[in-house]
């Protein structure tokens, strides 16, 4: 790290303020990545607006430490979902239509 920068950590993002040759302050912010994001970085950035029973629900995964974060509570939760039988039924169907779209 540069000498005499100043780090912040923020929700698994690292930034750091470093002092360019004419004084000014310039921001570069480094991801860090979270302890269960694949090693090849294969992550897509998702938006979404939750509802405050939606962000409890996260904040209570954290709290319980099923996640460090909000995004890794998301992919938890995601997780599960996928470890059920009817997920695996539901993929199938899903596949079934898109098959079925295709011969029109």
């Amino acid at each position: 790290m540069i000498a005499g920068s100043v780090c912040f950590y923020q929700l698994g993002q690292k930034i750091v303020s470093s002092r360019e040759r004419d004084d000014r302050r310039r921001m570069m912010v480094l991801r860090i990545p979270a302890p269960d994001e694949p090693k090849d970085g294969d992550l897509t950035p998702v938006m979404a607006r939750l509802g405050p029973a939606d962000l409890e629900t996260l904040d209570t995964l954290i709290t319980a430490g099923f996640a460090a974060n909000r995004a890794q509570a998301v992919r938890w939760a995601l997780a599960r979902i996928r470890e059920r039988p009817a997920y695996a039924e539901l993929r199938e169907r899903a596949r079934e239509i898109e098959n079925l779209r295709s011969q029109f």
